[in-house]
C-alpha cells in the first residue's frame, strides 16, 4: 500500500512540476527559460516511457533528466526550488527502474 500511495504522491508532484515548469518557461527569459522548457519536455518523455513500458529509453531519459533539473534547483531563487526537485526524485526513480518493478 505504501509503494502506491508514493508513487501517487511523485506523480501528482510530477504534474504540478510540469504544469510548473510550462508557465514559468512562459514567462521567463534565457537560460532559465530553457532549462524549463527541458525539464519539461523530458518530464513528458519520461511518462512517454514508463507508458510504453520501456526501461532503457526510461534510463536514458533519467540520466538526462537529472542535471537539468539539478540546474533547474540551482537556476531558481526561494521557494521556486521545491517543485523542481520532483522531476529530480521522479530522474532517480526511473534510473532505477523503480516504475517497472512489481505486478
Amino acid at each position: 500500500m505504501i509503494p502506491v500511495l508514493a508513487g501517487i504522491a511523485l506523480a501528482a508532484s510530477l504534474f504540478a512540476a510540469l504544469i510548473f515548469s510550462v508557465g514559468r518557461a512562459a514567462g521567463s527569459t534565457g537560460r532559465l527559460r530553457v532549462l524549463h522548457l527541458l525539464v519539461a519536455g523530458l518530464i513528458v518523455a519520461g511518462m512517454l516511457a514508463v507508458s510504453l513500458a520501456a526501461p532503457g529509453p526510461a534510463r536514458l531519459v533519467a540520466l538526462l533528466l537529472a542535471p537539468a533539473a539539478a540546474l533547474l534547483v540551482g537556476f531558481e531563487r526561494g521557494f521556486n526550488r521545491v517543485l523542481p526537485l520532483a522531476p529530480l526524485f521522479f530522474a532517480v526513480a526511473l534510473f532505477t527502474g523503480l516504475p517497472f518493478v512489481g505486478g
